[in-house]
């Protein structure tokens, strides 16, 4: 379950510059 959370907060952390990224190239 350790490698499950890890995903899990790089995926939150990477979120808000992934949504950033799909504006600016949208």
């Amino acid at each position: 379950m350790r490698i499950a959370t890890y995903n899990v907060n790089s995926i939150t952390a990477r979120l808000p510059r992934l949504l950033a990224w799909l504006e600016s190239s949208g």
